[in-house]
């Protein structure tokens, strides 16, 4: 699956988009592109916002529904191409996200399979949330004569507090309040050569560093009970892959690779009852660390055998590591 935003072309465009619904939801878009410096210098900037006033009826405090959400997101892009050869682009990306915290439904009737025209909750605590994400992307194609050379830097960061009642119910039983801070990096190179009429080739190698903190403080049974668990964790992935297609004919193609992998995780765990609620700091009670390698090949075939049919079986492995509970 490659998820791809549309790059600036260097010709100017704008569109918009405004959108309502009931509830009320109120939705805007927007983009403007165009040239900065010539053909050499592209730009565009993306806008959207949300505003969802929330569609749950809250039994517990009628009057305000629950569910509210507002979301703020805003991407500038710029295409750079000093030569027929050359061209990088980047990308960040900024959003923010605001509402209230999980709902949880209250059942209206002892038959779950009752259906009902309406959605309801029964909370004394709306909650809320507040995720902020920033993201910067910096892609470089090459054409160096026999193929093509790539390089995609990445860089993510999330921050994520919350306050949800888990118990659903108009007592204080359970509130819980969620704390993430996560960062990654990650860095593809990646050759693409056509060798001969009949040979296609790509190499490549991966990089992934992330780093990650967990909070949950639980506020229980009237705030008799108030103490927090969480944990930390540092990931660390390498990959490196090969992969060849061969037409035998015109019409078909045989495909196969192989990926290599090593993965890397290690973990601070701290059990309810070792985190302070207020500082976050944890004792960890659980440490470890563990590594995986794997080698994942793919064979495969594609026919062409029209124009407007193409029929294709391939065979690989999949790899997935393990990991930790920080609950």
């Amino acid at each position: 699956v490659l998820l791809r935003s549309k790059r600036p072309t260097g010709e100017f465009g704008a569109k918009a988009k405004i959108s309502y619904e009931t509830g009320p939801q109120y939705t805007a878009s927007a983009s403007v592109e165009g040239p900065i410096a010539g053909d050499k210098l592209a730009g565009k900037l993306s806008f959207y916002y949300k505003d969802d006033d929330g569609y749950f009826d809250n039994i517990a405090d009628p009057s305000r529904d629950l569910g509210k959400q507002q979301t703020l997101m805003f991407r500038p892009s710029f295409v750079f191409t000093p030569s027929d050869t050359l061209e990088m682009t980047l990308i960040y990306e900024h959003g923010d996200l605001d509402g209230d915290g999980s709902v949880a439904q209250r059942a209206l009737s002892a038959n779950p399979s009752e259906v009902s025209d309406n959605i309801f909750a029964e909370s004394d605590e709306p909650g809320f949330v507040d995720i902020k994400w920033d993201q910067v992307t910096f892609e470089t194609n090459w054409d160096i004569g026999p193929g093509t050379l790539t390089n995609i830097f990445g860089y993510r960061k999330v921050v994520q507090t919350g306050l949800s009642d888990i118990d659903g119910s108009p007592l204080l039983l359970f509130n819980g309040v969620l704390n993430i801070d996560q960062d990654q990096v990650s860095n593809e190179l990646r050759y693409f050569g056509e060798f001969t009429d009949q040979l296609d080739v790509t190499a490549g190698l991966y990089y992934f560093d992330q780093d990650v903190l967990y909070r949950e403080n639980r506020f229980l049974a009237f705030n008799t009970i108030v103490a927090g668990l969480g944990g930390d964790q540092a990931h660390k992935n390498y990959g490196a892959v090969l992969s060849a297609d061969y037409r035998v004919t015109d019409a078909f193609t045989v495909t196969a690779g192989a990926r290599y992998t090593e993965e890397k995780k290690s973990a601070n765990v701290s059990r309810f009852g070792l985190c302070d609620v207020t500082t976050l700091v944890c004792a960890p009670d659980f440490s470890d660390s563990e590594k995986w390698t794997n080698v994942s090949p793919k064979i495969g075939v594609r026919w062409n055998a029209t124009e407007d049919a193409m029929m294709y079986a391939h065979w690989t492995k999949g790899f997935r590591s393990g990991g930790y509970n920080f609950r």
